[in-house]
């Protein structure tokens, strides 16, 4: 041991490593430790939706831990889901819940097959008109963008059954955002009680229920489904 503590002393290059050696250790046993503890916290409830003075909340960290998940797609496949084609049909109260939850408290989105911002720049909606060629001596088509500000988001799938409803989307706008979407809601009596939601694979059918329902099943990282 006096050997080694020697060595050690007259070798600057050691030390250093023997500290940063040290460092990684408590770094990665306090990682462990705070881990658990979020664990130990999330674990605690029953879902990642509750209330605080009337106004929704939802515990992310319950989320991507998937600690409802599992219970969410066994109640998906035991129900019966009643499709909604347009924005206009699905229910108010889960735009209300997704205005409510979203940072600048609108949840703005368009049916299917509808314009919304796809990209980061904002080009607004398409307009063709025909302009005179002096080269053609005739009218040819012309592609142009009004400016308008559209909603950047476009549903795609809408179900809901008794207590349960599962909806995909797509979304733009944003460098950082999964683009393809998917979210599954409890409720009851018109109020959100749990809520799961995730990003899909580029690829990924989201068109039916079942399509859904096969990645969700499919084990993916950072809260893909």
């Amino acid at each position: 041991m006096k050997v080694f503590v020697r060595s050690i002393s007259k070798n600057p290059l050691l030390i250093i490593g023997v500290v940063i050696v040290s460092f990684i250790a408590y770094s990665q046993l306090k990682a462990h430790v705070e881990d658990k503890t979020v664990i130990n916290y999330i674990s605690k409830r029953t879902s990642s939706v509750y209330l605080v003075n009337g106004k929704y909340r939802v515990d992310t960290a319950f989320i991507r831990n998937d600690l409802g998940k599992a219970k969410l797609i066994a109640d998906l496949e035991n129900q019966k889901l009643e499709q909604k084609r347009t924005v206009q049909e699905v229910p108010q109260f889960i735009w209300r819940f997704l205005d409510s939850i979203s940072l600048d408290k609108k949840f703005d989105i368009v049916s299917p097959g509808e314009e919304y911002k796809e990209g980061i720049t904002n080009f607004g909606h398409v307009i063709f008109k025909k302009v005179w060629d002096a080269t053609k001596k005739d009218s040819v088509p012309m592609l142009s963008h009004d400016g308008a500000i559209l909603p950047n988001k476009q549903l795609v799938y809408f179900g809901i059954g008794k207590d349960i409803a599962l909806m995909s989307y797509m979304s733009g706008g944003d460098p950082w955002s999964p683009g393809a979407n998917i979210l599954i809601f409890k409720h009851n009596n018109n109020k959100i009680t749990d809520l799961w939601f995730g990003g899909m694979w580029n690829g990924d059918k989201m068109d039916t229920k079942s399509d859904l329902l096969k990645s969700l099943k499919t084990k993916r990282e950072n809260n893909g489904c």
